[in-house]
């Protein structure tokens, strides 16, 4: 797994991902439940089962934890957090987006993916 950072508007994320992030892959994205603090470390396992060679993998920290830095905007609302996660899924490659969500996660990933976002998809883990 390589270490990257995504620099966006709102701040930087830290993002665990595949050797290379090729185009004609479909990436899966893992977005940790809330108190996890590192997504690479709650989805480690599961990683070792997934087949790189068929999809892309990238684990998220979320702005503020992790390793990812503080988030330019501090109060944490719905609108916030979905502006700074579908900032950062403009910027991860791959032929098509699949959010993979653990727990309270899926509040953020559900509302862009209400905002009809033609390349997403969603797998949920444990949706409370």
């Amino acid at each position: 797994m390589n270490k990257n950072y995504v620099k966006t508007s709102r701040g930087v994320f830290t993002c665990f991902s595949s050797e290379e992030i090729k185009q004609n892959k479909p990436t899966l994205v893992f977005f940790a439940a809330m108190g996890i603090n590192s997504a690479y470390l709650d989805f480690y396992n599961l990683f070792t089962f997934l087949d790189e060679s068929k999809y892309n993998l990238i684990s998220v920290d979320m702005l503020g934890s992790g390793f990812s830095s503080d988030p330019v905007y501090h109060q944490r609302t719905l609108e916030n957090y979905s502006k700074e996660v579908s900032e950062l899924l403009a910027k991860v490659g791959g032929s098509k987006l699949f959010i993979v969500s653990h727990s309270f996660s899926a509040v953020y990933l559900l509302n862009i993916l209400h905002q009809k976002q033609k390349r997403l998809s969603s797998i949920g883990l444990d949706w409370n």
